[in-house]
């Protein structure tokens, strides 16, 4: 995590990565996990003083233990100006009456910020012999958010895209990318409720890549504001 996010051009150490994605979590019953946890906080927080964007999976829960889908699995459950949480959502019907959901083992709680595609049938990846295969899980939705995040700074790139003189930070990102979501107001978790957004069960909703790169085409606006946020706020 350090070596990707820090880049020395004295030393040639680092690779400078302006995204991580995170598709896997620590699990808790390790040996040494007090000392696992304590060196994966200072990584992942010195990713994102170096403007690294972390891109996290929320984790999976297996039908026995759906009953504790809100929980916390870390890195995605540290401190969440660091990371973006992203859970499982499946389509629901086809045509008009199509919809999204949480998928039901897509661990949501604290800090969740949106969903994106997590079942097989939308899922598509290279097997060990290098034949494609279909997966379902949170590990397959924080790339399409990774990809979209990346996509948002491939545009804004003056060196590439002159028309875009704005760079945009990790804040930028995550602004435009939840601003954009679509939101998720049902989930079978509490059935028959109608949720506001954001919610603790899909955050700010699904994730829209064509709305979120729309609204930062031209042409835009960019609004300045005086207040200072220190990046050693709220460390856990």
């Amino acid at each position: 995590i350090v070596e990707g996010a820090i880049y020395n051009p004295l030393t040639n150490f680092g690779f400078g990565l302006d995204i991580q994605n995170y598709s896997w979590r620590i699990l808790n019953e390790h040996p040494e996990i007090d000392t696992i946890l304590f060196t994966l906080r200072k990584a992942v927080h010195c990713a994102y003083k170096n403007n690294t964007i972390q891109v996290a999976s929320s984790g999976n829960l297996g039908f026995p233990n759906k009953p504790l889908a809100d929980t916390s699995f870390l890195p995605a459950s540290f401190n969440d100006e660091w990371i973006l949480k992203i859970g499982a959502y499946e389509p629901i019907g086809i045509g008009a009456n199509s919809h999204k959901e949480r998928v039901d083992f897509s661990v949501f709680g604290p800090n969740l910020d949106i969903l994106a595609p997590g079942i097989n049938s939308d899922i598509y990846t290279l097997g060990n012999n290098y034949q494609y295969r279909s997966f379902s899980g949170t590990s397959a939705s924080a790339p399409h958010v990774s990809g979209v995040a990346a996509l948002l700074l491939s545009m804004h790139n003056p060196m590439y895209q002159p028309l875009y003189p704005n760079k945009l930070s990790m804040e930028d990102v995550e602004y435009l990318i939840k601003k954009n979501a679509s939101p998720i107001t049902k989930d079978w978790f509490e059935p028959g409720v109608t949720l506001s957004s954001p919610n603790k069960y899909s955050g700010h909703g699904a994730l829209d890549a064509y709305n979120t790169l729309k609204m930062a085409s031209l042409p835009y606006k960019v609004y300045h504001f005086n207040h200072k946020v220190s990046k050693d706020d709220g460390i856990l």
